[in-house]
């Protein structure tokens, strides 16, 4: 009896090991392929953010048709996927450089008309037939960010910048949630 008990603790010990290998391994994973030297790292936007978002992003979809909306570095898809499901007529589209976050995001769109992701750099994603683009990135890709918006962005699209805004271009409505790190920027191009 006392072996059978001392093979169940073995087992149960190997099994926590490898479990903890795997977090491991895929963390690592994430934190190599996510957050690279040239990249912004996958930080997920806040849920009070995300709620303003949806709101803001509805009052547009809502009022105009056939909307592209575009998200640079949508990294899980925790945005585009609510968004495309509470409005089937408009096209949602994710641009994600980390293969894990983008892998994850088709699995959860699969079944969605409306959204797609991409994988790849999103400064390689042409913007001109976007209404709306909507990025959450670090503070140093923001002018890079704004040239290619004024280059390629059409007359009478939006953009709207989570925590970080466009360098020397004042937005035509800010949100701020009462901290730096929780304000929405808009702009109109």
């Amino acid at each position: 009896m006392a072996h059978i008990f001392l093979f169940i603790i073995f087992c149960f010990v190997w099994l926590v090991l490898i479990g903890i290998i795997i977090i491991s391994v895929i963390g690592i994973y994430l934190l190599l392929s996510s957050s690279g030297f040239r990249t912004s790292p996958a930080v997920p936007t806040s849920g009070r953010i995300k709620k303003i978002l949806l709101s803001e992003l509805g009052k547009e979809l809502r009022s105009k048709k056939n909307q592209t909306v575009v998200d640079l570095g949508s990294g899980w898809g925790t945005l585009l996927i609510p968004l495309a499901r509470k409005f089937p007529n408009h096209k949602f589209i994710g641009v994600e450089k980390a293969l894990l976050p983008y892998v994850f995001s088709k699995i959860r769109a699969s079944r969605l008309e409306n959204v797609s992701f991409c994988h790849q750099n999103f400064f390689s994603f042409n913007l001109s037939d976007a209404d709306i683009v909507i990025s959450f990135l670090m503070k140093k890709m923001m002018l890079r960010v704004k040239d290619k918006c004024q280059a390629e962005m059409k007359h009478s699209s939006m953009l709207y910048c989570n925590r970080f805004p466009l360098p020397d271009i004042r937005p035509i409505k800010k949100i701020s949630l009462g901290t730096l790190y929780e304000t929405i920027y808009k702009y109109h191009f």
